[in-house]
């Protein structure tokens, strides 16, 4: 997905509790306005004061290989 040349890669900002974090599967999809992503990094995630924080999606082109 990330060699593809029909690959794309969203930055954005999601508030995201501590049991989000602890429930988290990065081999999930994630469905962004009708578009199917896999969660690549997040980032500026603090435990101990959730708020925004960056989260790198990845779109899936193939679901199957």
């Amino acid at each position: 997905e990330i060699t593809d040349k029909d690959s794309k890669m969203v930055t954005a900002s999601f508030y995201l509790k501590p049991t989000d974090i602890a429930s988290l599967d990065f081999s999930k999809y994630v469905y962004l306005d009708g578009v199917l992503f896999r969660i690549n990094k997040i980032s500026d995630y603090n435990m101990s004061s959730p708020g925004p924080c960056k989260v790198e999606l990845i779109k899936v082109n193939h679901t199957q290989y």
